[in-house]
């Protein structure tokens, strides 16, 4: 809440971030220079196969022994799409698929799987990744093969990065590293992956505040060893050989419980940091969990922001680990994509900078984001093990789906397309605009035919117009035909910042305008007339008084075309509805649960979507604060729900409610109150 001289600003979704309005096309290069606006996958990058040309020669992470995964004896939940992989990239396993056809696995060993990887990464306009290096396989096991797969894996996703224009940077994980071995091993790696490998030489290689980035998974985690001065040291040194230091903390580094060591001295570990990303994996299971624990991702951030760290906060899209360690199948469901979305909308409406998605081709615990087998029949037939794949929730989804919601995570991220509550892609179903699509200059009052393309059953659309960079919509169509063009006049919004929106009615699918375009407005406006339609004079109705002061307020909606008139007779209010083109009466508003303040109704609006909002009158005593309600109703046959109750910023002794107006719609409606 912001209070402008006498006025409280009310917005019911504001994205804090600053959003960089310049398209970035799909096959252009990602700016390696900072993490900000950045959307990056954990790689874990450590699956090989008998006969991929490693060392190791054996099924690392698809089977407990490194023998050919098969019933009994498999690791992961989900099962890779495979089917693009050239033969020399397929392994053959021990099981076969609900088609017939052999099930296949693959080995990041091969530079050609894992340059295909970042291939799909920038054919959805991904960022790129964080690659996971864990220390105890590279350097504490002592296990030459092991090392020797994770350099060449490194190697790889550096010319993966460079091929394809995405960007990488090193996690460590220190997870299973013994403390006395930490420090040593640590900067003797880093000196051979700096040195050797090169790989922060690469002009992929991502940097922040100008100094190339390294992350230390694994911080304060209960049952972990590690002592705060060990970290500390590690963090002094890693900032004194010039890098910005993330850091993988617990869940809940800032309250010191749960899942972090309670001492508090890890407080001031964690501040040292230059960005703390909190491990949320099985932290919530629903989307209800994701919207409860908003004030803790709230708070987090505030907290970092207090201490010139900068917040990473981390997005998964489901959890599955039977196989692995025998949890529940299926045990975080992740409902066709919005189990996943709803936590990266939630942090980009905190304003969070940026993302981690968690994670690239994790299938053990079946986290993953890259092709997955859509339905059982491209699933292994399990015998004794057990599987599931994209439908299990019940929706039909394209094997890359995460690939493409993660991209629209991308897109909403770095200011391309505005932020959207809902989902904005469908599976079956989505909406292209075509024109205006970003560059144009169109002028106000000049025709323009809003043109777009569609796939699937989309019914009727709602055509809509931004003039502030996607910030607020205003309606230009409602509920129109989708015949793929629209007549409209150009409105009188000039600005250099303006998008066009198409979308179905019940606003998934939609599609922005790729980049802004302009509305230059003439130096002298066309002539405006005016013309009666009716006419209601005090004591025509009931509710229009000859005398006193009981009208209160009046709204008017242009999508359904009524009039809305506050009238208090005495001390209870009501709400009359007027058609808007005759003047006749429709009935009246619900008034259901309303009470309180000096007039319980005062004013009343319509926000452009065509959802009523009207408040109270709070007139407090000179010693008391006023308590300013607003009430929302989604349609004119809906009980009215309280949409804010409380003192909205002022001061004791202030009467609030005289003035009030809206603009906007859905999650970006706003309400103006004066006090």
């Amino acid at each position: 809440m912001k209070i402008l001289r006498a006025a409280f600003f009310l917005s019911f979704a504001t994205v804090a971030s600053t959003c960089c309005l310049v398209q970035t096309s799909r096959a252009q290069t990602v700016d390696a220079s900072t993490m900000t606006g950045k959307f990056l996958m954990g790689y874990q990058g450590w699956r090989s196969c008998t006969g991929d040309g490693s060392a190791l020669n054996s099924y690392s992470h698809w089977s407990f022994n490194g023998l050919q995964p098969s019933p009994g004896n498999v690791i992961p939940d989900m099962w890779p799409d495979t089917s693009e992989l050239t033969p020399g990239e397929q392994f053959s396993t021990g099981f076969t698929m609900g088609n017939g056809q052999p099930a296949k696995a693959y080995s990041s060993y091969p530079a050609t799987t894992v340059s295909r990887h970042f291939s799909w990464m920038q054919a959805n306009g991904l960022d790129g990744v964080m690659l996971q290096r864990f220390i105890w396989d590279v350097k504490g096991s002592g296990n030459a093969a092991m090392t020797a797969h994770h350099n060449q894996v490194a190697s790889n996703v550096k010319a993966g990065a460079e091929t394809y224009g995405r960007v990488f940077a090193l996690m460590y994980d220190i997870s299973g590293e013994p403390s006395a071995q930490l420090i040593a091993d640590m900067q003797s790696d880093w000196s051979s992956v700096t040195s050797t490998l090169q790989l922060t030489n690469s002009t992929r290689y991502l940097k922040h505040n100008g100094k190339p980035v390294v992350c230390i998974w694994g911080i304060g985690f209960s049952g972990f060893t590690h002592t705060t001065t060990q970290i500390t040291t590690l963090i002094n040194w890693f900032k004194s050989n010039g890098c910005t230091v993330m850091g993988g903390v617990p869940y809940s580094w800032r309250t010191l419980d749960g899942d972090s060591q309670t001492n508090s001295a890890w407080t001031p570990v964690y501040h040292s940091l230059n960005i703390l990303s909190p491990w949320s994996i099985n932290r919530y299971q629903n989307e209800s969990q994701v919207d409860a624990n908003l004030g803790r991702l709230q708070d987090d951030l505030a907290d970092c922001q207090a201490n010139s760290v900068d917040y990473m906060p981390v997005a998964f899209p489901g959890y599955s680990a039977h196989n692995l360690n025998g949890g529940a199948l299926n045990e975080v469901p992740r409902n066709g994509g919005n189990f996943y979305w709803r936590q990266i909308y939630n942090a980009l409406r905190t304003g969070c900078s940026m993302v981690y998605g968690a994670m690239f081709d994790e299938i053990d615990e079946g986290t993953a984001l890259y092709k997955l087998a859509p339905t059982m029949q491209t699933t292994p037939v399990p015998g004794t093990s057990s599987f599931i794949a994209l439908d299990i929730d019940g929706k039909t989804l394209p094997s890359d789906w995460y690939l493409r919601v993660t991209g629209q995570g991308t897109k909403t991220l770095n200011g391309t397309i505005p932020i959207s509550e809902q989902l904005p892609i469908t599976p079956t179903n989505s909406i292209t605009v075509t024109y205006p699509n970003g560059g144009q200059v169109l002028t106000a009052g000049d025709p323009l035919t809003v043109t777009w393309t569609s796939s699937g059953t989309i019914g009727n659309v709602n055509i809509d117009i931004s003039s502030d960079g996607g910030l607020s919509f205003r309606k230009l169509i409602y509920n129109t035909p989708n015949t793929g063009s629209k007549a409209v006049t150009v409105p009188y919004y000039g600005n250099t910042t303006c998008f066009i929106r198409v979308s179905r009615t019940n606003d998934v699918p939609v599609d922005w305008s790729d980049s802004a375009f302009t509305i230059q407005t003439p130096i002298v406006n066309p002539e405006t007339h005016l013309l009666k339609k009716w006419t209601l004079a005090p004591g025509d109705r009931a509710y229009l008084s000859n005398t006193g002061t009981s009208e209160r307020g009046i709204g008017y909606d242009s999508l359904s075309d009524k009039v809305f008139i506050v009238h208090r007779e005495g001390t209870v209010p009501n709400v009359y509805v007027i058609n808007g083109n005759t003047g006749a009466d429709l009935g009246a508003l619900s008034m259901s649960g309303i009470t309180g303040g000096a007039f319980s109704l005062d004013r009343i609006g319509v926000a452009d979507n065509g959802v009523i909002y009207a408040g109270n009158v709070s007139a407090p005593a000179t010693n008391a604060a006023p308590v300013f309600k607003l009430y929302r109703w989604s349609n004119t046959n809906a009980v009215p729900t309280v949409a804010y109750s409380g003192a909205a910023g002022f001061g004791v002794g202030i009467r609030v409610g005289d003035t009030f107006t809206l603009r906007g719609s859905g999650t970006n409606t706003q309400v103006m109150v004066g006090g």
